[in-house]
């Protein structure tokens, strides 16, 4: 499941969630679990998601003599 990004528009308390994408519209517009005056809305977060694959870079296997 993805982890989301809320912040209070408020008091600017930041926090996460790892929940599902129809969950996520339940939290928005909620109020601020820290100050519970501010309204929560959406961070956009840098994503760390990465694919590892065998390649001649990583050492896995040898780059093909005929690419051109």
């Amino acid at each position: 499941m993805p982890l989301y990004e809320f912040e209070c528009d408020e008091c600017g308390f930041v926090f996460t969630h790892i929940m599902k994408h129809e969950e996520k519209e339940a939290v928005i517009g909620s109020n601020c679990p820290m100050c519970t005056d501010g309204i929560v809305k959406s961070n956009v977060s840098a994503s760390n998601f990465k694919i590892n694959g065998y390649n001649y870079e990583n050492g896995y296997s040898k780059p093909s003599s005929n690419r051109k």
